[in-house]
């Protein structure tokens, strides 16, 4: 499964074609729809905070991608530690490790795919965690705790608006 994620992480490409803010154009839950204005493309997506104050984004839309069906973007504070990337955990279950796909002065993203098993615990789930850390206090764990509520509606009306993204490999 790691090499599926790992191989899926590089194929998907970045959402910021356009530059413009995307519009809001649902809410489901704890998880809007925004979509870009300029080629349509939509995402779920939720802000979250953590203890500190950091801003984490976290957004996901279906994908056509071998044995990848969803893509995932964590978008973190640009001081982020690079290593040991960021992990996951859906209700407290396994923790799965990824790691920045390109970090800038303002913000460090993770891309990543999901296969359908792993999708499914987040449609089911109800909430998340992710750890990260930060370079100027390297021995502090960043959490930011996500919920699950709304975002099986939210991926199904993502998918419904702008149907899965087909991303290649490289």
């Amino acid at each position: 499964m790691f090499k599926v994620l790992a191989a899926a992480t590089a194929m998907i490409a970045l959402a910021t074609a356009s530059g413009a803010k995307p519009k809001k154009v649902a809410k489901h839950g704890d998880w809007e729809v925004l979509c870009e204005r300029k080629t349509g493309e939509c995402t779920a997506q939720q802000k979250l905070r953590t203890p500190d104050q950091e801003t984490v984004e976290i957004s996901g839309f279906p994908v056509q991608s071998g044995e990848a069906v969803a893509g995932f973007e964590i978008r973190v504070s640009g001081n982020a530690l690079l290593k040991p990337g960021i992990t996951i955990s859906i209700d407290g279950g396994q923790w799965l490790a990824y790691d920045y796909t390109v970090c800038r002065k303002s913000r460090c993203l993770i891309q990543l795919g999901l296969t359908s098993k792993t999708l499914k615990e987040y449609l089911r789930g109800q909430t998340g965690e992710i750890h990260f850390y930060l370079f100027d206090d390297p021995h502090v764990r960043r959490t930011a705790r996500f919920s699950l509520s709304g975002f099986s509606d939210a991926f199904a009306d993502v998918g419904n608006r702008s149907g899965p993204r087909r991303v290649t490999g490289q």
